[in-house]
C-alpha cells in the first residue's frame, strides 16, 4: 500500500495523470483514475498532501 499522506500535491497530480494516460502501468490505478476529472485529481492530491505522514518502522526478520 503506498504512503500518500504528506506527498507533494504536484507529484500526486503528475502520477495520477500518468496512470490515466497509461504512461505509468497499473491496471488498478488506471481503472480508478480513468473517470477522474482534472479537478478531481487536484482535489485528491491536495487532500493527501495535507495529511500528516505516519512513521514507518521496518523490522528485518532472520532468515530460515
Amino acid at each position: 500500500m503506498p504512503a500518500l499522506a504528506a506527498q507533494r500535491a504536484d507529484y500526486l497530480e503528475k502520477v495520477l495523470h500518468a496512470y490515466q494516460t497509461g504512461a505509468r502501468k497499473s491496471s488498478a490505478m488506471a481503472a480508478m483514475s480513468s473517470t477522474m476529472s482534472d479537478s478531481d485529481i487536484e482535489n485528491l492530491a491536495a487532500y493527501y498532501a495535507g495529511k500528516k505522514a505516519r512513521a514507518v518502522v521496518f523490522i528485518t526478520l532472520p532468515g530460515k
